[in-house]
C-alpha cells in the first residue's frame, strides 16, 4: 500500500502537554479491560479525551496503531485506507492481503472492514487501535467501524474519543458485554486529582470549592490556571472569558442564549446581529464549545447559564426571540426543541398548542415516558381539560398511578367524558381496575360527541374492552369496519394500531392464523411509521400464539426482537411483554427461569402499583414454587393472593393449583369448575380443564365430556404443547384415557416403556433448523434446542447445509484452515457438547452425530428440514408462496451468528437467493399488492440501491397508490439525504 503523506501527522502519538495531569485510576482501568473489543470516551470537548488516549498510548505495553480523524473519514473507504496505513505502520511485518484484494471492490466498503480485522488475525501480537476525534464519522462510516469491531479477532482492541455516541452502532456489542463506555462523569476531575491540577499550575486557595462548582470539568478548572490570587467562582470563569470578547460580540452574544445548538445561519434565522466569524472568535477565545460537524456547534452549559440570565434583563426582547426560536425550531420538525422555547419564553399559548400535538403523537407511538417528561414540571390544574385528561393517560402508563388519581378525581366529578382525551384516560383507569362496564361507558359516550383524530383511539379502547369483556368477535367487527376506513388513509400508524387490536381480539376468539397475519402486519407498519416502541402489543400476540402451538424459539425471538427496538424498555408494554418472556419459559418447562422473570416482574409491578398485574403475577410464582419443590414459598404467595380484597377472573385458577398440589381434591375440583366458567385466558380454561379430568379420574369419575373437552382444546391450538407441559402431573387422566382408546395421545413426560420406544423407532423424529430469522433456531421435535456453543452451533449449521463431512473439511470451513492441535481437540470438545445437546431433549435410541466412513453427518433417523431447502426448492420449482415464506423470514443477523469465513459465504449466498426469490416475486407474482410487497422486501434488504427504490415507488404510482408512493419517495429522500449529504436530482413528481 502507497504511503499518504497527508496522513502522516494523523497516525502519530500526540506529545504530552506541559504540566499535564497523570490519570492513573483511569490508565488502569483502561489496561484491565482488554477483553471489550472497543473502549469509547464519550464527552463534550474539554474532558481530556485526547490526553487520556495519549497516555494510554504512551504507557500500554501493547502495540499501538493511533488515527486522529478527520472530516474526509466520514466516507468508509476512506476511514478503512486511512486505518489501515496506521496499522501498516504499526506492523511493518503483517501482510493485508485480504485487505488490498477488497479495496478492489469499492463499491462494498463493508467488506474492506471484515478483511482488514481477517488481515489482524495474523498478526502475532495483539495490537490497540485508537481512533481520536471519532465525532466525525456519519452514518456509512459507523456502519462500516461495526463491521470491524464484529470481525475484530480476539486479542485485538479499539479505543476511541467522541464528543457523543450519536453515530457509534454499538448496540450489539453493548448486548455481548464488549464495549466499555466512558462518559463526562468518568472523566471529569475528582477532588483530589482538580486540586493537584490547580496547585501545580499554582492556584492554591478554594481549589476544593472552584472544583465542585465547576464539576471536575478540566477545560474550567484550566480557565483559572491565569488567576493565581482569587478564588474564582464557575460563573466568574465564564464572565472573565466572555469578557476578552470585541464589544460587539459581547453585546449580542447572550441572545443566542434561546438556541441549544449555534450555528451563523441559525442565528441569523432569528434576526439576530452577531458579526460574521463570530463562532470562530468563540472558538479562538477558548470558550467550551463541541463542534457537532457541518457548522454546528453546541455551548457548554456554563455559558448558555450565564448568558441567560443576562438576556432575563431584557423580557420582551427574551419573549420574542424564544418565540422565534420555537417557531425556527418547529419549521425544521425539532418539536421537542420548540416547546422548551416556548416554554422558556413564557409563549402559554404556543406551548399548550404544541404539547398536545406531541402528545398525541407520542400516545399514538406508544411512547408514553417520552411524553411523562414534556408534563414534568407543568402543573396540571393550569392544563385544560384534555391535556388533563391526557397527562392522566401518561402518568397511568408510566407507573405513577399514585399522581394520576387526583387528576381523575377532577375528571370524573367535572362529567366532561365526552372530551375523547378525558373518556380515554377515564377508560384506561377503569380498565385497569377490572372495571369494564365503566370503561365501555366512557368510551361510548365520547364516541357519540367525537369527530377528531382521536377517534380512532377510541374505536381501538372500544375493541380492547370488548375483547376484555369476552366479546372477541364483536370487537372485530369494531375493529375491521375501523380498518376498512382507514385504508383509504394509508397513514402507516394508524393502520398499525388498528391491525394490532384486531390482533388482539382474534386471539381471543382463537383465530390464530388471523393473529400471526394481523400482528405481523402490525409490527411492519409500526416500523415503517418509526413508533418501534408501538412494536410490544403487536409482538405480545403474535408471541402468545407462537407460545400456544409450541413455536417457543420463535416466541421468544419475537420478544426479544421487540424489546430490542423498544426505547423504554420499563413501560407497561414491556412488562407485559416480559411477562410473555416468563410464560413462554414456564410453557417450555424451564420453571428456574420462568421463577426469576416473574419474581422481578411482580417487584416492578408492586413499585409503578400495577394492581391487577401484581396479583396475576404472584399466581404464576405460587405456581411455579410449587413446580420448583418449594411448597413453603408457594404457600406465602397463595396467602397473598387470598388476603387480597381483589378477586379477579384468574384467581380461581390459582386456588385450583393450591388445592391440586396440596392433596385437596374436592377443592381442587371446585375452583378448577370455577375457573372454566370465569376466567377470560384460553391456557387457563385449557390447564384447568386438564387437572380437573385429573382430579376426576383419581375419583374414577372421568367421561368422555371431560377428554371431549381436552381433545377439542388440543385442536384448537393446533399443538400438544399445553398438554405436555401438565403431562408428569396427570398419570391417571393418561393411563385411563389410554385404556379407554378415547385418543389424546402419547403425554411427554410420562415415563415412556419399551414399547413405547419401539413405536417411535419405526417413525423419524422432525429436526427443523432456521437460518433465515434473526436467529439461527433448532427444533427437535417440535421443541426449540438451545446449543450454547457457538462452534458446536456452526458445526450443526455446516452439516446441515452441506451434508456429511470430514473433520478436515470442518476444520478448514469453520477453522479458517487452521488444523492446529488446539484447534483439533477443540473440534473434539465441540462435537462431544453438540451430541449431548441432541441427545439431552428427549430419549434417542441412535446417535444424533455418527461418525461413519470417516465422515461426520446428521443421523438419518431425523427427519431434517431447513427453510433454506425450502426456499431453494421454490426457486427451482417457481412456487410463488415458497418464495414468500422465504423472502418474509429472512432476516440475516441469524446467518452472522457464524463468525467463520465459510458462514460470511454461507451469508452471502443466501442473501443471494433471497433477493432472486424478492426479483421473480415483483415480476411473476400473482397480483399486484403481492409485487409491491416483494419491491418493498428488496429495498428492505439493499436500502442503498437507488433503482430499486425508484422501482418501488413506480409499482406504488401505477398500483394508484399515491400515498403510499409518497412514503416511499419520502424514504428514498431520507437513504439520499443520510447517506450523501443532499437531497435527491428530481422531486417526486418528475418520477415516472
Amino acid at each position: 500500500m502507497n504511503e499518504r503523506e497527508d496522513w502522516l501527522l494523523n497516525v502519530q502519538v500526540p506529545r504530552a502537554l506541559r504540566a499535564e495531569l497523570s490519570r492513573p485510576h483511569l490508565l488502569e482501568r483502561l489496561t484491565l479491560e482488554d477483553d471489550a473489543r472497543l473502549i469509547a470516551l464519550l464527552a463534550p470537548s474539554g474532558y481530556g479525551k485526547t490526553t487520556l488516549l495519549g497516555q494510554y498510548a504512551r504507557a500500554t505495553q501493547q502495540k499501538v496503531a493511533w488515527l486522529t480523524l478527520t472530516p474526509d473519514m466520514a466516507d468508509p473507504l476512506a476511514l478503512a485506507e486511512a486505518l489501515a496505513y496506521s496499522i501498516g505502520r504499526s506492523l511493518p511485518g503483517l501482510a493485508l492481503t485480504r485487505f488490498q484484494a477488497a479495496c478492489e471492490e469499492p463499491t462494498q466498503s463493508e467488506i474492506t472492514a471484515r478483511a482488514l480485522a481477517r488481515d489482524l488475525a495474523a498478526a502475532d501480537v495483539n495490537l490497540r487501535l485508537i481512533l481520536d476525534q471519532g465525532h466525525h464519522l456519519m452514518p456509512a462510516s459507523s456502519r462500516w467501524l461495526e463491521t470491524f469491531l464484529q470481525s475484530l479477532p480476539e486479542g485485538h482492541q479499539v479505543l476511541m474519543g467522541s464528543y457523543d455516541g450519536a453515530h457509534l452502532r454499538i448496540a450489539r456489542l453493548s448486548a455481548q458485554a464488549q464495549v466499555l463506555i466512558l462518559g463526562a462523569r468518568d472523566l471529569a476531575f475528582t477532588p483530589e486529582e482538580a486540586q493537584l491540577y490547580l496547585q501545580v499550575r499554582g492556584v492554591t486557595e478554594h481549589a476544593e470549592a472552584l472544583s465542585a462548582g465547576l464539576e471536575g470539568w478540566p477545560a474550567g478548572l484550566a480557565l483559572t490556571s491565569g488567576n493565581t490570587a482569587l478564588y474564582i467562582s464557575p460563573s466568574q470563569i465564564i464572565q472573565e472569558a466572555l469578557s476578552a470578547l470585541p464589544d460587539t460580540l459581547r453585546a449580542t452574544l447572550p441572545e443566542a442564549a434561546v438556541l441549544a445548538v449555534w450555528s451563523e445561519t441559525r442565528v441569523r434565522d432569528l434576526g439576530i446581529q452577531l458579526p460574521y466569524g463570530w463562532l470562530e472568535q468563540l472558538v479562538q477565545h477558548g470558550l467550551p464549545l463541541t463542534p457537532l460537524g457541518q457548522g454546528l456547534y453546541r455551548p457548554h452549559q456554563l455559558i448558555v447559564g450565564e448568558l441567560e440570565r443576562e438576556l432575563s434583563y431584557q423580557e420582551e426582547r427574551a419573549s420574542e426571540l424564544y418565540g422565534r426560536a420555537g417557531r425556527l425550531e418547529e419549521q425544521s420538525g425539532n418539536l421537542i426543541g420548540a416547546l422548551q422555547a416556548y416554554r422558556r419564553g413564557a409563549n402559554t399559548t404556543d406551548l399548550l398548542r404544541l404539547l398536545e400535538q406531541l402528545t398525541f403523537n407520542l400516545i399514538q407511538r406508544s411512547e408514553y415516558h417520552v411524553a411523562a417528561q414534556l408534563l414534568r414540571d407543568i402543573d396540571w390544574r393550569e392544563l385544560p381539560r384534555p391535556l388533563q385528561g391526557l397527562a392522566a393517560l401518561i402518568l397511568s402508563r408510566t407507573g405513577q398511578a399514585r399522581q394520576a388519581e387526583p387528576i381523575l378525581r377532577a375528571l370524573r366529578a367535572a362529567q366532561v367524558d365526552t372530551i375523547p382525551e378525558v373518556a380515554l384516560a377515564l377508560a384506561d383507569a377503569a380498565i385497569r381496575q377490572g372495571q369494564l362496564q365503566i370503561a365501555q361507558t366512557h368510551v361510548e359516550a365520547a364516541l357519540e360527541k367525537t369527530v377528531s383524530p382521536w377517534t380512532t383511539r377510541l374505536q381501538l379502547m372500544q375493541a380492547h374492552v370488548l375483547t376484555a369483556s369476552g366479546q372477541a368477535l364483536k370487537a372485530l367487527e369494531v375493529t375491521q369496519v375501523a380498518l376498512s376506513k382507514a385504508q383509504d388513509r394509508q397513514d402507516p400508524l394508524e393502520l398499525a394500531s388498528l391491525y394490532q387490536m384486531a390482533a388482539q381480539s382474534a386471539l381471543q376468539a382463537s383465530r390464530f392464523d388471523d393473529v400471526r397475519h394481523w400482528a405481523t402486519e402490525a409490527i411492519r407498519y409500526f416500523h415503517l411509521a418509526g413508533a418501534h416502541q408501538a412494536v410490544l402489543r403487536p409482538a405480545w400476540e403474535l408471541a402468545y400464539v407462537y407460545g400456544l402451538t409450541g413455536e417457543t424459539a420463535l416466541g421468544m425471538a419475537v420478544c426479544e426482537e421487540a424489546l430490542r427496538s423498544a426505547l423504554d424498555t420499563e413501560a407497561f408494554d414491556a412488562l407485559m411483554l416480559s411477562e410473555m418472556q416468563g410464560n413462554l419459559s414456564f410453557w417450555a418447562r424451564d420453571f428456574e427461569g420462568a421463577r426469576a422473570l416473574y419474581a422481578h416482574l411482580r417487584q416492578q409491578a408492586l413499585q409503578r402499583q400495577e394492581p391487577y398485574l401484581t396479583l396475576r403475577l404472584t399466581g404464576k410464582l405460587a405456581e411455579v414454587m410449587y413446580r420448583l419443590n418449594r411448597p413453603e414459598e408457594a404457600r406465602a404467595f397463595m396467602r397473598a393472593i387470598q388476603d387480597n380484597a381483589r378477586q379477579e377472573d384468574f384467581t380461581a385458577f390459582f386456588r385450583g393449583v393450591k388445592a391440586f398440589f396440596e392433596g385437596e381434591a374436592e377443592e381442587a375440583r371446585r375452583h378448577f369448575a370455577l375457573s372454566l366458567e370465569q376466567d377470560q385466558s384460553v391456557v387457563h380454561q385449557f390447564r384447568a380443564q386438564v387437572l380437573l379430568s385429573e382430579v376426576l379420574a383419581r375419583k374414577g369419575e372421568l367421561g368422555r365430556a371431560e377428554t371431549g373437552a381436552i381433545t377439542a382444546g388440543i385442536q384448537r391450538f393446533g399443538s400438544l404443547h399445553l398438554l405436555q407441559l401438565d403431562a408428569d402431573l396427570v398419570p391417571t387422566l393418561s393411563a385411563a384415557a389410554a385404556d379407554r382408546g378415547w385418543g389424546l395421545g402419547i403425554f411427554s413426560g410420562v415415563p415412556q416403556t419399551t414399547a413405547m420406544l419401539a413405536k417411535a423407532a419405526q417413525d423419524q423424529i422432525p429436526l427443523e433448523v432456521e437460518l433465515l430469522g434473526p436467529r439461527l433456531n433448532v427444533l427437535l421435535g417440535k421443541q426449540p434446542v438451545k446449543i450454547p456453543h457457538s462452534k458446536s452451533r456452526e458445526i450443526l449449521m455446516l452439516l446441515v447445509v452441506r451434508g456429511p463431512s470430514t473433520r478436515e473439511e470442518i476444520i478448514d470451513a469453520l477453522w479458517d484452515g487452521d488444523a492446529d492441535q488446539r484447534n483439533i481437540e477443540y473440534f473434539k470438545v465441540s462435537v462431544r457438547r453438540l451430541r449431548a445437546v441432541l441427545s439431552g431433549l428427549q430419549p434417542l435410541w441412535f446417535n444424533p452425530l455418527p461418525f461413519e466412513q470417516g465422515r461426520y453427518a446428521v443421523a438419518p433417523e431425523f427427519a431434517l428440514s431447513t427453510d433454506l431447502q425450502k426456499l431453494k426448492a421454490a426457486l427451482k420449482e417457481g412456487e410463488p408462496e415458497g418464495m414468500q415464506a422465504g423472502v418474509a423470514a429472512f432476516d440475516g443477523r441469524g446467518l452472522r451468528e457464524l463468525s467463520s469465513e465459510w458462514g460470511e459465504q454461507l451469508a452471502s449466498e443466501v442473501r443471494d437467493l433471497v433477493l432472486e426469490a424478492a426479483t421473480w416475486l415483483t415480476e411473476q407474482a400473482a397480483n399486484q399488492s403481492e409485487q409491491i410487497w416483494a419491491q418493498e422486501r428488496l429495498v428492505d434488504l439493499d436500502p442503498l440501491d437507488h433503482e430499486l427504490h425508484l422501482q418501488l415507488i413506480r409499482k406504488l404510482k401505477t398500483s394508484k397508490n399515491d400515498s403510499g408512493a409518497r412514503f416511499a419517495y419520502k424514504r428514498y429522500a431520507r437513504m439520499v439525504e443520510n447517506e450523501y449529504g443532499q437531497l435527491p436530482s428530481f422531486k417526486y413528481d418528475q418520477i415516472n
